[in-house]
């Protein structure tokens, strides 16, 4: 029989008694490999750093998108946040798109530079970041996006990056941490402070917004879900999106407990001005692009071992934010915080509201009874500025249900306790205040006096108005309600009741002026005018996860610039800063009814207390702060009161240095 031999031939690899050895080869192969690429990457997912300063409380400021090389980006822009860098306990993480870069397709609408990629790398790390590098001023870099950076005539395959921090390097030797797109950095205010992780992107995945510049950080979280032991704040940045800018603050729930989100959005410096435009954004319908300003402060609070999370928009409110929480820990180290606030205050003088009634606009009113107490559209309030120039806070308060047995009226006294503490504070009631089957109760009469009588423990000189919502407006309450005692005697327990006359005339919120749902107020305090939109009910545009959809929706349809919007009936409530204005998403003091699953079902919600911090001096349209929260509300309101007072009286830098060795 013929046939053939095959001698030298390489034997199967997979065949009986070679697969085990060709397994262990493959595998030693990709360990080793993945070895190799992990130690030649210079990008990490995590990295940890210590951030040791004087008064535990350091400034994080948010840098991305300055494209530096387009002829469209303002060098000066560029100058201005190097220069801010360079103050006291100020640090920054740099999220990406840094130089504009080169890519062929895009050659069409990207605005042209004369500079190369290499070029761009080369100048941008020698005028500006290798000195804020040796000056360690960097935190983290952002990197593995597929962006700008990463934009060599298409040769994706290079880390731009990597290459800008090639051969920079801190005093000690060591490394700026590179952080992959999604990474984290964990963050800690001295070595005995708890740390604190932030998440870094260049661009999020995930729905978009153009409406709202953090929800698509906020799904962050809610994608990854949050531990139910949860007890410090998180936190997530990120750049790219141009045309939305802003911080938030803001609280969930994580099982029974209240979690702080905080979101940063950066803006940009690319197309800023009219003149040179980036003709990208205008093939896209001519966005508005959003200025850079994002940052936040983290304090170290020794008291309690916490660490106090707060973001803001804006150089000036930063810096001044900065400098305040280092006067709070001074104070509270020395034990003098509330003697020396009330010190600067009685040297201030009592808060001033002057109501301009010639100003205002009554709204009209039809049907019904007559009514002898005014309904304001817009409120005008004229605040005197005191000796020092102290801010004014304002108190928001809303959603306790009064008549509900679920209401929470200790938290309702703690706002209306911080509210008296200061003599420069102020209450504005909002929308919810009573539960929405009240108007239809025998009892109802009672209950409105009931949340009259708590709302009036704050002074007629301090109260800044009454929302007539649509509960307190329901035509509920013009009907008799009650039920026969006898057979031939009719008793009724409650005759029609003209809820505005009865605040106004009758109960301890007489003279506090009445507003309708949609209302403007209007705060005159020095030079500086704020604009606040109030409203009732937002209609459709509510969001259970977005608690400033509504709100954005309510100030477009406004057709006004507002300085504030607030209102409406989000379960997630928190402050939102953009750069023209500030959104307050307020908390509930009472379980939320959802009436998706039944009357009975009712959900918890974290705490309200959100309010507003107004200067009389600032710059531009003037310095107004949003609070998250009635802690982040009050703390900021405290540290900027002493702040501002020491400053006026020259006494800050002697205060500083007082208990140092």
């Amino acid at each position: 029989m013929s046939g053939i031999e095959f001698e030298g031939v390489k034997q199967n690899p997979f065949g009986v008694g070679e697969s085990r050895n060709t397994g262990r080869l493959v595998e030693a192969y990709m360990k080793s490999g993945q070895m190799l690429k992990d130690r030649l990457r210079p990008d990490q997912m995590e990295a940890r750093v210590t951030i040791n300063t004087p008064n535990d409380v350091a400034r994080i400021m948010l840098i991305s998108d300055l494209h530096f090389g387009s002829e469209a980006s303002s060098i000066e822009s560029i100058k201005e946040i190097m220069v801010e860098l360079e103050k006291p306990d100020t640090y920054a993480i740099l999220a990406g798109d840094l130089i504009e870069g080169i890519k062929q397709e895009y050659i069409s609408t990207t605005t042209g530079t004369l500079l190369n990629f290499q070029e761009q790398i080369d100048t941008f790390r020698g005028l500006f970041l290798r000195k804020i590098i040796e000056k360690k001023k960097i935190l983290a870099v952002v990197s593995r996006y597929g962006s700008h950076d990463d934009w060599p005539s298409s040769k994706e395959s290079l880390n731009g990056p990597a290459i800008m921090l090639d051969s920079l390097t801190l005093p000690d030797g060591s490394r700026v941490p590179l952080i992959m797109n999604g990474g984290r950095l964990y963050v800690k205010i001295g070595e005995k402070a708890p740390e604190v992780g932030i998440e870094l992107f260049h661009k999020v995945g995930g729905a978009g917004s153009t409406i709202n510049p953090v929800k698509p950080l906020r799904g962050v979280f809610v994608a990854k879900k949050i531990e139910r032991d949860q007890d410090r704040p998180m936190i997530a940045l990120a750049g790219h999106n141009h045309s939305r800018a802003g911080v938030s603050s803001e609280r969930v729930m994580a099982g029974k407990k209240e979690v702080q989100l905080v979101l940063l959005q950066g803006g940009a410096v690319k197309g800023l001005s009219e003149k040179n435009p980036d003709f990208f954004m205008v093939e896209k319908g001519g966005v508005m692009i959003q200025p850079p300003g994002a940052a936040l402060v983290l304090r170290h609070k020794k008291e309690d071992s916490q660490v106090q999370v707060v973001p803001t928009y804006g150089n000036e409110r930063s810096r001044r934010l900065l400098e305040a929480f280092e006067v709070l820990n001074r104070s509270e180290s020395l034990g003098v915080t509330e003697e020396l606030r009330q010190e600067l205050e009685n040297e201030d003088g009592e808060l001033k509201l002057i109501f301009k009634e010639d100003e205002s606009v009554i709204a009209e009113r039809s049907g019904g009874q007559e009514i002898k107490s005014k309904l304001y559209s817009q409120l005008n309030w004229r605040i005197d500025v005191g000796k020092l120039g102290l801010p004014t806070s304002v108190h928001f308060i809303s959603h306790v249900d009064f008549g509900s047995s679920k209401a929470d009226l200790n938290h309702v006294d703690k706002i209306i306790e911080e509210t008296n503490k200061s003599k420069r504070s102020g209450l504005l009631v909002l929308n919810g205040m009573l539960a929405s089957n009240v108007p239809r109760m025998v009892n109802r009469e009672d209950i409105l006096y009931e949340f009259a009588d708590k709302m009036g423990k704050v002074p007629l000189s301090r109260r800044m108005g009454v929302m007539l919502d649509s509960i307190l407006l329901d035509d509920a309450w013009n009907s008799i309600i009650g039920k026969r005692s006898t057979r031939n005697y009719v008793s009724w327990e409650s005759w029609p009741v003209i809820t505005g006359d009865r605040l106004y005339l009758r109960s301890e919120l007489k003279e506090t002026p009445l507003f309708e749902g949609g209302a403007t107020i209007i705060f005159d305090i020095g030079s500086n005018r704020f604009n606040l939109l109030a409203v009732d009910g937002v209609g459709n545009f509510g969001s259970r996860q977005d608690p400033y959809l509504a709100l954005v929706q309510m100030d477009k349809l406004s057709m006004v610039n507002n300085d504030v919007v607030t209102g409406g009936n989000s379960t997630i409530p928190g402050a939102l800063t953009t750069p023209e204005t500030i959104f307050i998403a307020n908390g509930w003091n009472t379980p939320v009814k959802d009436k998706r699953y039944g009357k009975s079902s009712m959900i918890r919600v974290p705490k309200g207390g959100q309010g507003i911090i107004m200067f009389p001096n600032g710059g531009g349209r003037g310095l107004i702060y949003g609070g998250g929260s009635l802690r982040e509300l009050n703390d900021s309101f405290t540290a900027l009161s002493l702040h501002q007072g020491l400053l006026a009286k020259g006494e800050f830098k002697n205060f500083m240095r007082k208990g140092r060795r």
